[in-house]
């Protein structure tokens, strides 16, 4: 990283299994940081509002299938 803030990501999904193996490979990374996480639609909205909205937010991973 070269001293800017890392980039935010929110990840919602209804498997928890892919919402842990996004999150390490995410943590691997040192200018990105998972600041949520939900398993459905409504969760990642109450997340997301809890992080002062999409200002809290700069990536959002989503499965909306």
């Amino acid at each position: 990283m070269n001293g800017a803030s890392p980039v935010r990501i929110f990840l919602a999904d209804d498997h928890v299994i892919l919402r842990t193996g996004v999150r390490k490979l995410i943590e691997e990374e040192a200018d990105l940081v998972v600041v949520g996480e939900a398993s459905d639609g409504e969760g990642a909205l109450e997340g997301v509002r809890a992080l002062g909205g999409v200002a809290g937010v700069d990536v959002m991973v989503l499965d909306i299938a």
